[in-house]
């Protein structure tokens, strides 16, 4: 779980310092007010950081390891097959 928390931070922070800079840049563009472009960007950089942290841990534990099956022709999700 450690190990899963460590790489979800490792991900999230790029991102959420990433949506700070794009959110600030674009704000530049029709906000004026230097302290409200910074109110955008903070916003952008929870808002980008928290989704990239949400998808890295919201489903890590959906299902279980299970050790010594083997499971063989299972349908792929989007694969048709054709009878003659």
């Amino acid at each position: 779980m450690t190990f899963r928390v460590a790489i979800a931070t490792a991900f999230a922070v790029p991102a959420g310092i990433a949506g700070y800079n794009v959110v600030f840049a674009l704000s530049q563009i029709g906000v004026p007010s230097l302290t409200w472009r910074e109110a955008f960007a903070c916003g952008g950089a929870v808002c980008i950081g928290g989704t990239a942290w949400t998808r890295l841990t919201l489903f890590a534990d959906l299902r279980p390891l299970e050790s010594g099956r083997v499971v063989e022709n299972m349908p792929r999700p989007g694969s048709y097959s054709r009878h003659a």
